[in-house]
């Protein structure tokens, strides 16, 4: 028996004790019983595969961040799932870790959880993956987010590094978006793009076994905006022998939602039509929008065209070939506008190189860095622009109204 004495309480216990000035760095994960709060060491997250992306760029620039900072850091990983949330913080995890710093995972709730955090008085790391899920968040019933806010602002405790993975972000309360003081960061993470797929996909297929050409799998994938998650069981059925038919068939894949894009007509003299259409991911259905110039009200022509029928090139991204779509001309009559009879004339006699495509991502746009254009086809006001990481275009935009605003994702000027 030994008796240890903690704040004028003496508690009993067995043999084994073993005291610790600090924790040392390792995984660690919170647990309750029925003597209150406690955290027991379990397997360090390992990342024993190739990464695909810049992710590391963005752990870097979080370390040197944290270690710069002279109070509590705070991240937050928001996205889709299969995106790579859960691998980031795991990247982040494993850099504090070799840095000299103990991770606590908490993957549960409890009324005593804030009051053991702000215990712990060295430098440390709190994980909470899919946290609003794990804290339920309502503003009749009372709030789990909330309860955890000044916590989160490190106020009496030493400085610590928060990482939350949130697949909604409308179920977080609105006191942890859009405040920099208690999330310093928040990264956006959507669909891989089409390089990251191509290397993924040639890293992975075996040529001897699967029947697809790698860039036929990878086009269909970056259309279709597949996860990782679903790459890799798409993967492990087509090295088995099965077609890329029979297994979209078979796979629990393809029950996401509607998606939408822009088409622009680029003609020989680089002028432009524009238009926006939407499409059932997985189906070859054909696809028609109305085209109009560029920041004009009217419209000029309809194009129609299979989603199938999408090729991809480095520089014009998504692009279809002339030959495989329809232009039908709008008809003028004497009550026209004369800007739009004009405009039908003058476009009808241009030839068309190339039909450019967008799909559009759901990432948040940054108006200082991109070129944002004004859709006439909204009726609130959209702007969208071409999405960049680290200064390199990646030919992605989102359109965003405000009735399907989410927090961090888009933004709106009306």
């Amino acid at each position: 028996m030994q008796i240890v004495k903690a704040d004028g309480k003496y508690r009993v216990y067995g043999e084994n004790i073993e005291v610790y000035d600090e924790l040392e760095p390792d995984f660690y994960q919170f647990m309750v019983d029925d003597n209150g709060p406690f955290i027991t060491r379990t397997s360090r997250p390992e990342i024993n595969y190739k990464v695909y992306g810049t992710d590391q760029k963005k752990v870097e620039k979080c370390f040197n961040t944290y270690k710069s900072f002279n109070r509590s850091l705070g991240i937050m990983l928001v996205g889709d799932k299969g995106n790579g949330k859960t691998l980031f913080a795991k990247q982040m995890c494993s850099k504090m870790i070799d840095a000299g710093y103990p991770v606590i995972n908490v993957t549960f709730y409890h009324p005593s959880l804030p009051t053991f955090m702000t215990q712990i008085s060295q430098e440390c790391v709190f994980l909470f993956d899919e946290f609003e899920k794990m804290f339920e968040h309502d503003e009749k019933r009372g709030s789990m987010q909330n309860e955890m806010l000044s916590t989160f602002d490190g106020i009496n405790m030493t400085k610590k590094m928060f990482i939350i993975t949130c697949n909604d972000i409308s179920r977080l309360s609105q006191f942890i978006y859009n405040r920099p003081g208690r999330f310093h960061y928040s990264f956006t993470f959507s669909e891989p793009c089409y390089s990251d797929i191509e290397n993924y996909l040639k890293d992975n297929i075996n040529p001897d076994t699967c029947t697809e050409k790698v860039e036929d799998i990878t086009l269909f994938s970056y259309i279709n905006g597949l996860n990782y998650d679903c790459l890799r069981s798409l993967v492990f059925e087509l090295n088995n022998g099965y077609s890329l038919v029979e297994t979209f068939d078979d796979l629990n894949i393809g029950y996401g939602e509607d998606k939408s894009g822009n088409v622009s007509i680029v003609f020989s003299n680089n002028e432009t039509l524009e238009g926006r259409f939407g499409f059932t991911p997985f189906s070859n259905n054909m696809v028609s929008c109305d085209v109009h110039p560029k920041r004009s009200w009217y419209s000029v022509a309809t194009v129609r065209f299979q989603i199938s029928d999408l090729k991809y090139d480095t520089e014009k991204d998504l692009y279809i070939l002339p030959e495989n779509v329809v232009i039908e001309w709008d008809n003028v009559s004497a009550t026209d506008n004369k800007e739009r009879k004009d405009a039908i004339m003058y476009y009808r006699a241009l030839k068309p190189l190339y039909f450019k495509v967008n799909i559009h991502k759901k990432m948040k746009v940054n108006p200082l860095r991109h070129d944002c254009t004004y859709d006439p086809d909204s009726e609130t006001g959209i702007y969208y622009g071409d999405i960049e990481e680290e200064g390199v275009p990646c030919k992605e935009s989102r359109l965003t109204k405000r009735s399907e605003n989410l927090p961090g994702i888009g933004f709106h000027v009306g």
